[in-house]
């Protein structure tokens, strides 16, 4: 099973090792002071390394690297907030430079939003309102897992 941390905080460095332990990926966000020592970290403790980016942040910051990229598509931080669709161009925009394996989608993500997000080719999505309300969780799995890659 694949577990995913996000952490949302401005010195992630401090906070990977204890999550390291059990979480197959964690994700921090790049506009912190030095988000590459971070992501070495991550990668060090054996999970793999995610790079969070705000939607404001130019894709042309976003170097080529052994890391996966978390396309947010809200403020972080503002959790029920709605799916702002620029970030389905900008996780297809990265997935057409081919140069990080996984590109994943967080905040807002509901049904509406899987087909776009997997015509984008997007391999993961982070989602926690649409799911906890949904009328029934396993329908609402079944289709993500249907419009989603994985």
């Amino acid at each position: 099973m694949n577990s995913e941390a996000h952490l949302m905080v401005n010195e992630p460095l401090q906070h990977i090792d204890p999550w390291a332990g059990f979480c197959t990926s964690i994700a921090i966000p790049f506009e912190i002071g030095d988000p590459w020592s971070a992501l070495r970290r991550i990668e060090a403790r054996g999970a793999r390394p995610a790079l969070a980016i705000s939607l404001e942040t130019p894709l042309e910051l976003i170097p080529a690297g052994s890391f996966d990229v978390l396309v947010m598509a809200v403020v972080s931080g503002q959790a029920g907030s709605p799916f702002d669709h620029r970030a389905v161009d900008r996780a297809a925009r990265l997935r057409e430079r081919r140069c990080h394996e996984a590109i994943g989608v967080d905040g807002g993500v509901s049904p509406e939003q899987f087909k776009p997000l997997g015509l984008a080719s997007v391999n993961w999505i982070v989602s926690g309102s649409s799911l906890f309300v949904a009328d029934d969780v396993g329908t609402w799995i079944s289709q993500c897992q249907r419009d989603v890659s994985r």
